[in-house]
């Protein structure tokens, strides 16, 4: 509660520098913000909110609040003090002198004062500038470099050391010729470049999202099918294998029966923890999680998560969030391989780096997507009854123990609301 508290105290000091800096970012951040507004305003916590738009864990968070935060004072004769109305957070809100006396003002009024150089702002000025630089303008400025050798070597001359060095060093000396402004010119053009680059291939992500998650347009929808069918047979192959296994020896089996089923085991789950239902391996891990949450405790994730969220503790949404923005990362990695492969027309080593690029993002999220779905369930799994005590479903009063399959139901029914 104290930290929740810290929390309000430092968003409503600093709301309006905030305001001005997010307003520079992209419109996810902008709406994440308006989200945190609404929670305070209803006195909700909003603690792993901040976290989210920090892109830091809840430790971390709590660091950077407690870092520069302005003093409270009772103030004087000429300098009044005015506390939040409801005491929702210890902001204190004095007046200038000679000026005319105003309350510090809550939530759900308009917002005033605030010092633009308070810690949890510079911090968060950094955390976004720092994303900003590493997402966009880091990975365009080495695309920019690659379109200059692409440029100056060509598919001939692909690894001439020799004209590459001659090349460099005139560019140099051209750039040194020039006057400061134009050097400076030149700098900013470059970034913009970088940045422009970036936002494009950022742009790029939500494709490379889609085809990796196995969501293709509705022109391959031929090919989505008959990947999702050789999947599942493949699947149930080896469930057939496992079961005969398990029949062939049903008592006591020796260390190699056992082995045996044992890796045709991990050879199944490796392949999909569920039926498959997706035509890629990480939409299926997704799908996975929906189909064991259903069949196994009758709950609808499609309909029912967004409810199981607000009810997680701010622990378990902070490792989810964190798993989260590890895929979008990846995928953010990933889709760069698309302009190096544009620039392999030119320059053909392009590919390479393309391949490298790609592959690097591809694994990455793997492993993403696997730790994702491995949290998900497991917030199921523990959380599941809290959430069907929140709806006043819960087959016993107590909040804890697994779900069970007439609670989920009985989840299921009440926020698919007949969809």
């Amino acid at each position: 509660m104290d930290a929740e508290r810290s929390a309000l105290t430092t968003l409503c000091q600093e709301f309006d520098a905030l305001i001005s800096e997010t307003g520079l970012h992209s419109a996810q951040r902008q709406e994440l913000l308006e989200r945190i507004v609404a929670e305070a305003r209803a006195r909700h916590p909003v603690l792993s909110l901040l976290s989210q738009l920090l892109n830091t864990d809840r430790e971390t968070t709590l660091r950077t609040l407690a870092t520069g935060l302005p003093g409270a004072g009772p103030g004087t004769a000429r300098e009044e003090a005015f506390r939040c109305p409801d005491g929702a957070c210890d902001r204190t809100a004095v007046p200038p002198r000679r000026g005319r006396s105003r309350a510090a003002l809550s939530w759900a009024g308009s917002w005033s004062g605030g010092s633009a150089n308070g810690g949890f702002f510079q911090q968060l000025a950094k955390a976004l500038a720092d994303r900003w630089i590493s997402l966009l303008v880091l990975p365009g400025v080495f695309f920019l470099g690659g379109v200059w050798l692409a440029v100056s070597l060509g598919h001939g001359q692909a690894w001439n050391v020799v004209l590459l060095t001659r090349q460099a060093e005139n560019a140099a000396a051209t750039v040194v010729d020039l006057p400061t402004g134009a050097q400076a010119l030149l700098v900013v053009v470059v970034l913009a470049g970088a940045a422009g680059t970036g936002f494009v291939v950022q742009a790029l992500a939500g494709v490379t999202r889609r085809i990796w998650l196995g969501q293709w347009p509705r022109p391959l929808g031929q090919l989505v099918a008959a990947q999702t069918a050789r999947r599942r047979a493949q699947w149930h192959r080896l469930v057939a294998e496992r079961r005969a296994l398990e029949r062939a020896s049903p008592g006591t089996r020796t260390r190699e029966q056992q082995d045996e089923i044992d890796t045709v085991a991990q050879r199944l789950t490796r392949l999909a923890m569920a039926e498959p239902g997706r035509a890629t391996w990480m939409g299926d891990r997704i799908h996975a999680v929906e189909s064991i949450a259903y069949h196994r405790y009758g709950l609808d994730l499609t309909y029912g998560w967004s409810r199981l969220w607000l009810v997680l503790p701010d622990a378990t949404r902070a490792e989810l969030t964190a798993a989260h923005s590890a895929f979008a990362a990846a995928v953010a990695t990933g889709t760069w391989a698309v302009p190096y492969a544009l620039l392999a027309v030119v320059w053909w080593p392009a590919m390479l780096v393309a391949a490298g690029i790609g592959l690097t993002g591809w694994a990455r999220a793997r492993a993403a997507v696997a730790d994702f779905t491995t949290l998900t369930e497991a917030a199921v799994d523990l959380h599941g009854r809290t959430l069907a005590a929140a709806l006043g479903v819960g087959d016993t009063p107590q909040e804890t123990g697994p779900l069970t399959i007439s609670e989920g139901e009985r989840i299921t029914d009440l926020v698919r609301k007949g969809r």
